[in-house]
């Protein structure tokens, strides 16, 4: 009796273990299908994407250093591609040049700005610059030319690269050279910003034309700067013809072995010799201005071996015959 009992006391354990175990599967069983179903519902997909971007941090941070990453997809480089070419048409709205000064364009605009006033105040036919050099041996220099204080220098140069010697002396300058041709050219002179209300002669304005072989006619239209005008006409075997401007106030020497000089009727009113006498190739006198231009300090030197010299002032173009020898 004693033994019964106990065997039986001993299975009712084992009984009891046994429903117990399987009241907890069916627990499980019952909580893996609701999960599954929670997971698979429209409205838990962002809590699902959530999940599945954290797992693949947690798997990314747990890829070891020396391990390669997986190539992204083609849907990742789309959207990246996407990105950048919004981004950059964002920052071409903000800065269209975001490699160039404004300070730069500016400046640009402001020096384009001040070339076109000085042309059209001036009426210049051409484009004004500062110093010009044109160094034409075999050729013949047939041109119009604007020079100006402040205008800007050519760089490049337009024709030739100026003569230091010229630049360093001469606030604006226009020389011409030619050995074997002849020249004839009109130097317009436009009065820049910086000329306005200097009372000092400072610089002078440079034009000079020089020849071997050829016929030298120089021409300046018309000067109403304050700096003085330096003009200087030279040849070997030929004429020279030069047209001065209304304004010009100053020295004039001229010199020719075998030729002689020739003035306008304009310019004879303006002539004042200054030689104690008068020689037959080489003299020496003051040009008095016939509109007021204050005491400037022009000069022009005019120098020829044979040929005639003749001084004319601008705007008698046709009156050459009615010139006479000095």
């Amino acid at each position: 009796m004693s033994a019964s009992s106990s065997t039986a006391n001993l299975a009712a354990p084992s009984q009891q273990q046994e429903q117990q175990q399987r009241h907890a599967h069916l627990d499980a069983s019952n909580s893996t299908a609701a999960g599954d179903a929670s997971t698979s519902s429209p409205s838990n997909l962002s809590t699902r994407e959530h999940r599945r971007n954290a797992s693949a941090l947690s798997s990314a941070s747990a890829t070891p250093a020396g391990s390669r990453p997986s190539s992204p997809t083609f849907q990742e480089i789309a959207q990246k591609a996407v990105i950048s070419a919004v981004k950059q048409v964002d920052e071409s709205k903000l800065d269209p040049h975001p490699d160039s000064d404004p300070d730069d364009d500016d400046d640009e605009h402001e020096r384009e700005r001040r070339r076109l006033a000085q042309v059209w105040a001036g009426a210049a036919p051409t484009t004004p610059y500062r110093h010009l050099f044109v160094s034409w041996p075999h050729q013949a220099i047939k041109k119009t030319f604007t020079i100006g204080v402040s205008a800007e220098d050519p760089n490049p140069p337009i024709f030739d690269m100026p003569q230091r010697e010229v630049t360093e002396r001469s606030a604006a300058s226009c020389v011409l050279v030619t050995k074997h041709s002849p020249i004839n050219a009109t130097v317009h002179i436009i009065k820049g910003v910086r000329d306005r209300g200097d009372k000092n002669l400072g610089k002078p304005v440079t034009v000079s034309a020089k020849s071997v072989l050829g016929n030298v006619v120089l021409k300046v239209p018309e000067y109403h700067g304050s700096r003085p005008l330096h003009l200087r006409a030279k040849t070997t075997k030929g004429d020279l013809t030069v047209f001065l401007p209304a304004s010009f106030a100053g020295l004039l020497t001229w010199k020719s072995e075998s030729g002689t000089l020739k003035l306008s009727q304009a310019i004879q009113a303006r002539y004042k010799r200054l030689d104690d006498r008068a020689h037959k190739h080489r003299g020496t006198a003051k040009i008095i201005p016939s509109v007021a231009s204050g005491n400037r300090g022009d000069a022009c030197e005019l120098i020829n071996k044979s040929g005639t010299i003749t001084i004319m002032e601008a705007g008698e173009e046709k009156k050459h015959e009615g010139c006479s020898v000095m």
